[in-house]
C-alpha cells in the first residue's frame, strides 16, 4: 500500500507520482475525473478524483475532490459531459475551447483518458481564458460599431454628393448658355471656374461612395499605356501649365487592359497632386516600363515630400499633406483614395515613397500587362 501522500494521489489519478507533482506545480488547472454513465451508456455526471493547487483559482470551485460536478454546479452544460464521456469511452484525447456558462468562465482544455479503460478516468489540463474571450467579444463589438459608423458615413457621403449634384447641373448649364450668347464677364469666368471645381469635388465624393459600397463600375479594354497618359495630361490640363512635365513612356510595348477613362483619371490625379505640392517651374517625371508581366508607371516630383506619419495614411480618404501658408489647401483629400480604389479594381497596386521633407515624392502604380 502506498504511504506517501503524493503517491496516493497519483495512484488515484492513474499517473506516475512524479508527473502528478509536475502538474501540481503548474499555474494551469489540472484534475482527474471519473465519468458516470447510465444503463444506456449516456454520460450523466463526473466525480473529481483529484485536483491540483491551481484548480480552485481557475474554476472558482471549492473543495471539489470526491464531489460530483452536478452537485457543485447543477446548471453545468450537457456538452461538458458529452465531451468527457466520449474521451473516456474512446480514449481519443481532445484539445478545445469551450464556455462554462454556469461557472461564468471560458476554458482552454486538453483532456485525455488515463488508467484502465473500464474505470472511465479522464485527466484534464485547462486554463481560464475568460478575460481573453471577453476582450475578443469587446473587439468584435467595436468592429461592428466601426463598420456601422463607416456605413453611415458612406451613406451620408452618397446622399450629400447626389444632393449637391442637383443644383450644380442647372448652374453649369446656365453659365454655358450665357457664354454661348456672347455674354462673358470676369465675374462669370470666376463663377464658371468655381462651379467646375465644385463639380469635380462632387464627382470625387460619388467615386469614393461607389468604391466603398463596391459599386464602382469599370469597362476594361486593350490599350497602350501611352494613349492613357496622353488622356491624363489633357485631363490635368491647366494644373500642369506652370511645371515641366517630362514624359518617358514608350508609344508601344506597354499594353494593358483598362478602363481608359478611369485609368486616365488615376494618372491625372497623380500629376495634379505632384503639381499641387511642387514649386512653379519644377520638374514632374512620368515614366513607364515593363518587367515580369507587370507594367510599372511612376510619377515623381521635386515638391515638399511626404512626412513619415502622412506616408502611412496618404491613400486614406480625407487625408491631406500640410501645405504651408503659401499653398492654399484644395479639394477634399479624396484624390489618392480614388487612385487606390481604381488601381485595385484593375488588379494592380499603388504605393508612395518619399525621402522626407522637401525631397519630393514618388508614386508607383503597377498593373498586370496585357
Amino acid at each position: 500500500m502506498n504511504t506517501n501522500p503524493a503517491e496516493r494521489r497519483a495512484h488515484t489519478a492513474g499517473l506516475d507520482p512524479n508527473c502528478y507533482e509536475i502538474f501540481n506545480a503548474l499555474d494551469q488547472g489540472f484534475c482527474t475525473i471519473e465519468m458516470l454513465f447510465d444503463a444506456g451508456g449516456v454520460p450523466k455526471d463526473y466525480r473529481f478524483l483529484q485536483v491540483n493547487d491551481a484548480f480552485e483559482q481557475q474554476t472558482g470551485l471549492r473543495d471539489a475532490t470526491g464531489r460530483w460536478m452536478r452537485e457543485l454546479a447543477p446548471a453545468h452544460e450537457e456538452h461538458w459531459f458529452r465531451i468527457y464521456g466520449a474521451i473516456a469511452s474512446t480514449g481519443t484525447p481532445e484539445r478545445f475551447e469551450q464556455e462554462a456558462a454556469a461557472l461564468n468562465r471560458w476554458f482552454d482544455v486538453y483532456a485525455f483518458r488515463v488508467d484502465e479503460p473500464q474505470l472511465h478516468h479522464v485527466a484534464i489540463l485547462f486554463r481560464d481564458i475568460t478575460d481573453r474571450k471577453r476582450a475578443e467579444v469587446a473587439l468584435r463589438a467595436a468592429r461592428h460599431e466601426a463598420d456601422r459608423a463607416n456605413r453611415a458615413k458612406d451613406e451620408f457621403v452618397a446622399m450629400l454628393a447626389h444632393e449637391l449634384r442637383t443644383p450644380l447641373a442647372p448652374m453649369l448649364t446656365a453659365l454655358q448658355l450665357l457664354r454661348l450668347r456672347g455674354s462673358s464677364t470676369r465675374e462669370q469666368d470666376v463663377l464658371e471656374r468655381q462651379v467646375a471645381h465644385l463639380n469635380r469635388m462632387v464627382d470625387d465624393l460619388l467615386d469614393v461612395s461607389r468604391s466603398s459600397r463596391g459599386k464602382l463600375q469599370l469597362h476594361r479594354e486593350p490599350a497602350e499605356l501611352w494613349q492613357v497618359v496622353l488622356s491624363a495630361i489633357e485631363l490635368a490640363g491647366p494644373r500642369l501649365e506652370q511645371h515641366f512635365v517630362d514624359v518617358q513612356v514608350p508609344r508601344e510595348g506597354l499594353g494593358v487592359n483598362v478602363d481608359r477613362g478611369r485609368m486616365a483619371q488615376v494618372f491625372a490625379n497623380l500629376l495634379s497632386n505632384a503639381a499641387k505640392y511642387s514649386d512653379v517651374g519644377s520638374r514632374i517625371l512620368l515614366t513607364g516600363s515593363r518587367a515580369s508581366g507587370i507594367v510599372r508607371i511612376t510619377v515623381k516630383d521635386e515638391g515638399i515630400g511626404l512626412a513619415p506619419d502622412v506616408l502611412d495614411h496618404v491613400f486614406e480618404p480625407f487625408v491631406q499633406q500640410p501645405q504651408g501658408r503659401e499653398r492654399a489647401a484644395g479639394g477634399l483629400g479624396l484624390g489618392l483614395a480614388i487612385v487606390r480604389s481604381l488601381v485595385a479594381g484593375h488588379g494592380g497596386t499603388v504605393r508612395a515613397e518619399s525621402a522626407g521633407a522637401n525631397r519630393g515624392s514618388e508614386f508607383i502604380v503597377e498593373l498586370p500587362a496585357r
